[in-house]
């Protein structure tokens, strides 16, 4: 067995290895094209985080597919919290017993989806640096990146995924 460490060794403890290649570039989007395949509200949400992304120089060509996962899990969102806003928190289910009707309550499932939906949101909002913590990292490391002349050691998303878990 080799003593060798991984690629992914090396992507999580941030260090170079001589023999793994630099990160490729990917082109800047200049323009936004929404996915056909988005809801009416991910397709908004998508023109307008797409936006913010590219004036802020930050999104790539590989990027249309967190954004619409983050696009269609705000979609969830706000359909999931319409429903509670409008049913309540908790529901009624009815029956029809021997001895007339009874009724129990039981919580919205609309919940539990909001929930998923907002945990989907939050991972796939750090990934853009669209949180203040992520922002200030992400700052932080663009601004390291700027000052080092070398190519090799410039700050890339992936190596930033594991960053500095004692400062949060």
């Amino acid at each position: 067995m080799s003593n060798r460490k991984s690629n992914n060794l090396h992507a999580l403890h941030n260090t170079a290895d001589a023999r793994q290649k630099s990160p490729a570039r990917f082109e800047k989007v200049e323009s936004i094209k929404v996915p056909a395949k988005l809801s009416p509200v991910a397709r908004k949400a998508y023109r307008a985080i797409g936006s913010l992304l590219i004036e802020r120089g930050l999104l790539e060509s590989p990027d249309s597919y967190m954004l619409s996962v983050l696009s269609e899990a705000w979609s969830v969102w706000t359909a999931a919290q319409k429903h509670i806003r409008e049913n309540g928190i908790l529901l009624t289910a009815k029956a029809e017993t021997r001895t007339g009707f009874s009724s129990k309550l039981y919580p919205n499932p609309s919940i539990a989806i909001a929930k998923v939906a907002s945990t989907q949101i939050r991972e796939a909002s750090a990934r853009f640096g669209l949180s203040p913590l992520d922002r200030d990292r992400l700052s932080a490391r663009m601004d390291e990146a700027e000052d080092d002349d070398s190519e090799n050691d410039a700050w890339t998303p992936a190596n930033d995924i594991y960053l500095h878990e004692d400062e949060a």
